[in-house]
């Protein structure tokens, strides 16, 4: 673990949050979770924040400790911080089997322009990553939570693949067809969309990271005309194909 937070914070411009791990599951919306982070800054206070739509609520704030807890290789001294908290009802947003919060760090007044804390969070299996990433650069580019500087924490129910939906077909005015497609899951990627009609098909290659709740709107090259089909397919975070369900599959008749 001490490699673990000298090689996180060696380049960090402000504060690290180790805890929670990116993609980490609780019980239920009673459950304590332990925030905690590091700083290179002492007794400074540090908030802690759930989105709610578009704004974001405090949870709870503390201070970081008035002495060192470590010091890096390179003699940067670092502050640690340490905040239990049972996120509110108000942070958990339902999706169609399950719920999900999305939670941040936040120092009041940090920097010159008053902007949030930098804050790094990392993947489950940030010990192994770093087995194979151990210089400090790489392993911030490969270990790190790719939706830094927002944590995910998940119910135990929370699906475990990538439930992607296609909410909807729509015209264009371009000539093509709009797909509109929801990721219902954990984070993932979206993969590809395909639409067919009279028996051809146009597929379009995404490749592009679709958080819960997240509504992607892709432009197929099929002309919404008759009746057209159209697939979604995605990948999990760890890769794997996404088990095909019901809903990523849609037909609209134009």
């Amino acid at each position: 673990m001490r490699i673990f937070l000298l090689a996180a914070l060696a380049v960090s411009t402000s504060a690290c949050m180790l805890n929670p791990v990116d993609g980490q599951t609780v019980s239920s919306t009673t459950g304590v979770i332990d925030f905690l982070g590091y700083s290179n800054t002492g007794s400074q206070t540090v908030v802690l924040e759930h989105a709610r739509g578009t704004s974001w609520l405090e949870v709870g704030r503390t201070t970081t400790s008035a002495t060192v807890q470590h010091t890096t290789a390179d003699g940067v001294e670092l502050y640690g911080w340490s905040l239990p908290r049972v996120l509110p009802a108000a942070a958990w947003t339902a999706g169609t089997t399950g719920f999900f919060a999305k939670v941040r760090m936040r120092v009041p007044g940090a920097g010159t322009n008053g902007s949030d804390f930098f804050m790094y969070t990392f993947r489950p299996d940030w010990s192994s990553c770093y087995e194979q990433y151990p210089e400090t650069a790489n392993f911030i580019s490969y270990c790190s939570s790719p939706r830094s500087p927002h944590a995910f924490i998940y119910t135990r129910d929370f699906p475990a693949g990538v439930d992607l939906v296609i909410t909807s077909l729509l015209w264009t005015s371009t000539g093509r067809t709009e797909v509109r497609v929801r990721n219902n899951g954990r984070p993932g990627k979206l993969v590809s969309v395909t639409c067919s009609r009279f028996g051809s098909s146009s597929v379009f290659t995404v490749n592009e990271p679709i958080l819960p709740g997240e509504t992607k709107s892709i432009l197929n090259a099929v002309a919404p005309s008759g009746s057209v089909t159209c697939t979604a397919s995605g990948t999990n975070e760890d890769g794997s194909p996404e088990a095909n369900t019901a809903n990523n599959s849609r037909s609209q008749t134009f």
